[in-house]
Formats: structure tokens, C-alpha cells, sequence
């Protein structure tokens, strides 16, 4: 007859303890919290990238539109400028050069003939800081036509203010009287010529050149109590105002 084992000793299944249950408690709200605010960051920083993408999206238009706005209100005032410069601005051109005898102190004997140009502004504003020179040249020899018409030291640039629709006689040139007379005699050539710088009321800035050459003086040069007149003949170089002076 077998022998029965001994029954082993029940051990009763240990139960945690109520602390232990309170400090997973406490961890597991901790790790929910953790959680729930991690995933709440998380939106919010979605939220405000999406606030900002936008913005931008809307400063973006903002700044293409008024860009646009700009750019064809630019144009229109160009148009504008450009139309009022045409119509009203200040344009001198130059009319015709007057002749006449300069006497010696005393009254008694000429000694040169003063050779002034006329200028007239035909425009509806008056010119802004204009100087005119005039100076003459009497080779024996014709001018070519790609003469560079060289600036003088002296007599120097004068100034003047043209209202609108008006004319002057502005600077001179006196010509010796012997040269006068060599004139007259063939002996040599006469040219007067020179310029009129301005600036018009939107300060752009404008020239006009001339250069006339003297066909002939009547009279007798050396008597001062009759007056001469002389002829002129408009050269074929230094005649431009503005763009055309830059293409010559």
C-alpha cells in the first residue's frame, strides 16, 4: 500500500497594500495629466501655426495688392508729369541776333559791333535758373561742320528769368570794327553763335544751341550816325535743342 504525500502548506496570495494602491493611483493620474497636456500643447502650438500661416497668407496679399496699387498709380502720375511737362513747361528757342555800333567814350568813332542774341519762351511756366553764352568766330576759312564750337573764357554765361511768352535780348558779343570791315572786304568769315541752358518748373533740364553765320553787312562800318544791317544765314551744325544736341 502506496504512502500519500504530505499535502504542501498553503500560502495565501499576498494583496497589495492600500499605500501601494495610492501611489500607482497617483502615477497614473500624473502619466494621464502628462498626456492630456502634452496633447493639449500640441494643439494649441497646431492652433498657432495655422494662425500664422495665415496671417502671412494674408500680409502676402496685402502686400501684393498694394504693390500693384503703386505700381499702376506710379504710372498714372508719370503720365501726368510727362503730359504737364509737354503742355505748360518753359521752352526757349532762339529767335534772330540784333545788330548794333558801339562808340568810344567819347562818342566819336566806332569801335565794334554788338551782336545780341534774342530768346524767346514760348511756353506757359517760366524757366528755372537759365544762363545763355554767345561768342563769334571769324576764320578766313569756312567752319567745317564737325567744328566742337569751344566755350570761351570770356565773355561768361549770363543769366536771366523768362516769364512765359516772352522775349529778350540776353548777353552780346562785340566785334572788333576792323573785323568788321575785313568782312566786308571777303577777307574772313563771320559766325556768331552760342546756347541757352534752363531748367523748366519740374526741374528737368533743357539746352538750346544755335549758330548763324553773317552773309553780309551793309553800310558804311565806320559811320556812326547811320545803322547797318546785316543777313544771316542759319549754319548746318550747331542748330538743336535737347535730344537732337546729344545725337549731333
Amino acid at each position: 500500500m502506496k504512502k500519500s504525500k504530505p499535502d504542501k502548506p498553503k500560502t495565501e496570495k499576498q494583496k497589495p497594500d492600500a499605500s501601494s494602491k495610492s501611489i500607482w493611483k497617483i502615477i497614473n493620474t500624473f502619466i494621464r495629466k502628462k498626456i492630456s497636456y502634452n496633447q493639449e500643447e500640441q494643439t494649441n502650438n497646431d492652433r498657432h501655426a495655422t494662425y500664422e500661416r495665415t496671417n502671412n497668407r494674408i500680409l502676402a496679399g496685402i502686400l501684393i495688392v498694394t504693390t500693384i496699387y503703386a505700381y499702376f498709380a506710379y504710372g498714372q502720375w508719370s503720365v501726368l508729369r510727362e503730359s504737364m511737362q509737354i503742355t505748360n513747361r518753359a521752352c526757349v528757342s532762339f529767335k534772330h541776333i540784333s545788330l548794333a555800333k558801339v562808340l568810344d567814350e567819347k562818342g566819336e568813332k566806332v569801335v565794334a559791333f554788338r551782336f545780341t542774341p534774342q530768346w524767346e519762351n514760348s511756353g506757359n511756366t517760366p524757366t528755372q535758373n537759365m544762363t545763355t553764352l554767345v561768342t563769334a568766330k571769324w576764320p578766313e576759312t569756312p567752319l567745317p561742320e564737325n567744328y566742337e564750337f569751344p566755350d570761351p573764357s570770356d565773355p561768361k554765361p549770363s543769366r536771366i528769368h523768362m516769364g512765359p511768352h516772352t522775349t529778350f535780348g540776353v548777353g552780346f558779343l562785340d566785334v572788333p570794327i576792323e573785323k568788321i570791315i575785313a568782312f566786308q572786304n571777303h577777307s574772313l568769315h563771320l559766325y556768331v553763335y552760342g546756347w541757352a541752358k534752363y531748367q523748366d518748373i519740374l526741374k528737368y533740364p533743357h539746352i538750346t544751341r544755335f549758330c548763324w553765320e553773317v552773309n553780309a553787312i551793309s553800310g558804311d562800318p565806320k559811320d556812326r550816325n547811320t545803322a547797318s544791317m546785316a543777313t544771316f544765314a542759319i549754319f548746318s551744325w550747331h542748330n538743336c535743342a535737347d535730344e537732337e544736341c546729344e545725337k549731333k
